[in-house]
């Protein structure tokens, strides 16, 4: 399954419209939509790690500037904020500046010889045979 979506503090009347729409849902989508009424706590707890569900939905976690502002995550980790070379490998972020740049300059010397003499800037090119 790939995620879940949970509304909390559903009114009757929500669950009521639900009961009927979710049968024009495919199965799938409607197994990964969970309705849920004041009592909401366990059923999220079962999903999410209490550490991680804020405290006004009855876990544990309770975040400086509030957990929905909260950039926290593994994502700010400083081991996963570049890629990271495979084992044993040279490829690290100093060989790619100097793979761009060596590319860089063979590309700019490939575009001179290609062409011979390049036009000035603003010279109409002409194209075909120019007798």
């Amino acid at each position: 399954m790939t995620g879940k979506f949970y509304l909390i503090n559903a009114p009757w009347g929500f669950s009521t419209v639900w009961s009927v729409v979710k049968r024009w849902l495919d199965p799938v989508t409607v197994e990964k939509i969970a309705i849920l009424g004041s009592n909401y706590q366990g059923e999220l707890l079962k999903q999410i790690p209490a550490e991680n569900l804020p405290v006004e939905f009855g876990g544990k976690c309770s975040c400086p500037e509030g957990c929905a502002l909260s950039d926290a995550g593994p994502w700010q980790d400083p081991k996963w904020l570049s890629p990271q070379p495979e084992q044993g490998s040279t490829d690290t972020l100093e060989t790619r500046k100097e793979n761009a740049e060596s590319f860089e300059s063979a590309s700019s010397v490939a575009e001179n010889d290609a062409g011979g003499v390049q036009p000035e800037a603003g010279a109409p090119v002409v194209q075909g045979d120019v007798a």
